[in-house]
C-alpha cells in the first residue's frame, strides 16, 4: 500500500492494475493473468506506476483454486515489502473466509431445535461438503507453499546478486580513487611544465631582445664601415691629386709623391679592410637574421606547446571532475545496494512469516476435515438426542393439555 500511495483500506475489493498500473496490467504478459489460465505459478519482471511514481518490480503470481481446483484469484509476490504483506493479507482473508464458512455450518447445527429434525439431514451433507473443501484447502495451501519456497529461493538469489554488486561497486571504487590520484598528478605535471615553457619563453624573448640590441650595433658599424670605405676612397683621390702635382713639381716634389703614394697604399688597405668588415657584418647580420627567425618559431613553438599544456590541464581537471562525479554515483550506488539488501531481508522475512502462516493454515485444514468428519458422527447423535427430545416435549405438551 505505501509503495501504491494508497491505504490499506482502499484497496481492499480493488485490482492490483488500479493501484500499480504496470505495462502488462490487463494484458496477457500478466503473471496473474497467466497462472489463473493455466493453473500454475508464473513469474514476470516490469515497472509499477502508483500514482506518478515509479517502481522496478519482480513479481509472481500464484493462482487460487476452489474446492474443485478451478481458478478463483491470484495471489502476487512482489519485492517490495508492502506488496509482499498484501499477498499475506489476502491470503489470510481467504482463510478468514473459510473460517467464518465453517463457523457458519457450525451456527446453523447449533440452530433452533424447533426445525434442528427437519434439517438434519441437510446439515450432515453441509458437514460432508466442510470436510471435502478442507480437504481442497489443505491441497491448495501445499501448492501455495511451493510457490512461497520458489519466492524463498528467489530472494535468496538476489541477495546473492546484491552482495556481489557491492563487492564489485567497492573495487570499483578504489580503482577511481587510484585513478583520481593519477589525474591529479598529471595535472601537478603538466603545471610544472607549463612553469618551465614560461620561464623557456621569458628566455627567449630576452634573448630576441638581446639580438635585436646586436642587430642595431651591427647597423651601427657598418654606417662607420661605410664612412670609413668614404674616407679611404677620398684619402685615394687626394693621394692621386697629390701625385700628379708632385710629378708636376719636378724632383722638388720627389719626396711628397713618396708621401703621396704610401698615403694611396694606406687607403687601399683601408678600403679593401673596410670591405672585409663590410662583408663580416654582412654575415653577422644574416646569422643574425636566422637567429632572430630561430627565436621567433621557438617562441612560436613554445606559445602553441603552452597551449596545448593548457588544453591538457583543463582536459585533466575535465578528467579529475568526471572522476570524483563517478566516485560520487558509486557511492550513491554503494549505499543504494545496501538499502536494497536491507530490504530483501524484511521481505526474506516477511516471506517465512508468509510460509509459517500457510504451514498453520494446512494444519488447520486438515483439523478442520478430522473435526467435520467428527461433526457427522455427532450429528447422527443429535438427531437421536433431537427424537428423544421430541418425543418428551410431546409428552410433556400431552401432561400440559392434561392440565388444561
Amino acid at each position: 500500500a505505501t509503495m501504491a500511495g494508497s491505504n490499506p483500506a482502499d484497496m481492499v475489493g480493488k485490482k492490483c492494475y488500479d493501484h500499480f498500473k504496470t505495462g502488462e496490467c490487463r494484458t496477457p504478459k500478466c503473471a496473474s493473468g497467466q497462472c489463473m489460465m493455466s493453473g500454475r505459478m508464473a513469474s514476470s519482471e516490469t515497472q509499477a506506476l502508483p500514482k506518478g511514481k515509479q517502481y522496478d518490480i519482480a513479481y509472481s503470481g500464484v493462482p487460487i483454486l476452489d474446492a474443485n481446483g478451478n481458478a478463483i484469484g491470484a495471489m502476487e509476490f512482489f519485492t517490495d515489502l508492502t506488496d509482499i504483506r498484501e499477498a499475506a493479507r489476502q491470503a489470510q482473508k481467504k482463510i478468514d473466509d473459510a473460517l467464518r464458512f465453517i463457523n457458519g455450518e457450525m451456527g446453523k447445527i447449533q440452530g433452533g431445535t424447533e426445525q434442528a429434525n427437519a434439517t438434519v439431514e441437510e446439515v450432515s451433507a453441509g458437514a460432508g461438503q466442510v470436510a471435502k473443501n478442507a480437504t481442497a484447502v489443505s491441497v491448495n495451501v501445499e501448492k501455495s507453499l511451493e510457490a512461497v519456497n520458489q519466492v524463498q529461493s528467489a530472494m535468496e538469489d538476489l541477495s546473492r546478486t546484491i552482495q556481489d554488486v557491492a563487492t564489485r561497486a567497492e573495487a570499483t571504487a578504489k580503482i577511481v580513487h587510484d585513478t583520481s590520484d593519477f589525474s591529479r598528478e598529471g595535472m601537478d605535471l603538466a603545471r610544472k611544465t607549463e612553469q618551465g615553457m614560461q620561464g623557456i619563453t621569458k628566455s627567449s624573448n630576452d634573448v630576441n631582445h638581446i639580438i635585436g640590441d646586436i642587430k642595431g650595433q651591427m647597423d651601427k658599424i657598418s654606417e662607420i664601415v661605410d664612412l670609413i670605405t668614404d674616407l679611404a676612397n677620398q684619402t685615394n683621390l687626394l693621394a692621386l691629386n697629390a701625385a700628379i702635382e708632385a710629378a708636376r713639381a719636378g724632383d722638388a716634389g720627389r719626396g711628397f709623391a713618396v708621401v703621396a703614394s704610401e698615403v694611396k697604399s694606406l687607403a687601399v688597405e683601408s678600403r679593401a679592410s673596410a670591405e672585409r668588415i663590410s662583408d663580416m657584418i654582412e654575415n653577422l647580420q644574416i646569422q643574425t637574421n636566422n637567429a632572430v627567425e630561430a627565436v621567433t618559431a621557438s617562441n612560436t613553438g613554445v606559445k602553441e606547446g603552452s597551449a596545448a599544456l593548457e588544453n591538457t590541464i583543463a582536459s585533466f581537471t575535465r578528467i579529475a571532475d568526471s572522476i570524483d562525479q563517478i566516485s560520487r554515483n558509486i557511492g550513491d550506488v554503494a549505499s543504494a545496494t545496501e538499502e536494497q539488501a536491507a530490504s530483501v531481508e524484511e521481505i526474506t522475512a516477511s516471506v517465512n512469516e508468509v510460509n509459517g502462516l500457510m504451514q498453520n493454515t494446512a494444519r488447520e485444514s486438515t483439523d478442520a476435515a478430522a473435526a467435520s468428519e467428527e461433526s457427522s458422527a455427532a450429528i447422527e447423535q443429535i438427531s437421536k438426542v433431537i427424537g428423544n427430545v421430541t418425543e418428551v416435549v410431546e409428552s410433556v405438551k400431552k401432561e400440559i393439555n392434561n392440565f388444561k
